[in-house]
């Protein structure tokens, strides 16, 4: 189900990932080829909604590789969350040693909303 990801009522809705599949509080991207010799490095920028006070909030992201393993890029647990607020934010990640078989990204939030306005390689 795609149509969710452009949904503003959703966990995690943004124009960077219009084609991703969503289940529930999280989304998953369609499958990346990194090249050889290429930057890899991930850009990602999002902005958060319905900040809750309460406990257990989160922002993750996970690199999933072509057997299932996940590897967590970044852990925004509620107290970070808390301090940015609704600013927007930026992460980059050197995506270098995932060079090979297709990769996947897997956004996922617990007691707020996520705005993920770009995504690039």
């Amino acid at each position: 189900n795609t149509a969710q990801a452009v949904n503003r009522n959703a966990p995690i809705f943004g124009e960077g990932i219009r084609d991703w599949m969503v289940e529930g509080n999280k989304v998953i991207s369609p499958p990346i080829r990194l090249v050889s010799g290429n930057k890899n490095e991930l850009n990602v920028s999002w902005k958060f909604h319905n900040i809750s006070r309460n406990r257990g909030s989160f922002f993750r992201i996970y690199a999933i590789d072509s057997r299932g393993g996940r590897k967590l890029l970044l852990n925004q647990l509620d107290a970070d969350i808390a301090e940015v607020g609704q600013y927007e934010q930026l992460f980059v990640e050197n995506l270098n040693r995932y060079v090979g078989p297709p990769i996947q990204l897997m956004f996922q939030v617990r007691g707020l909303q996520a705005e993920v306005s770009s995504v690039k390689f």
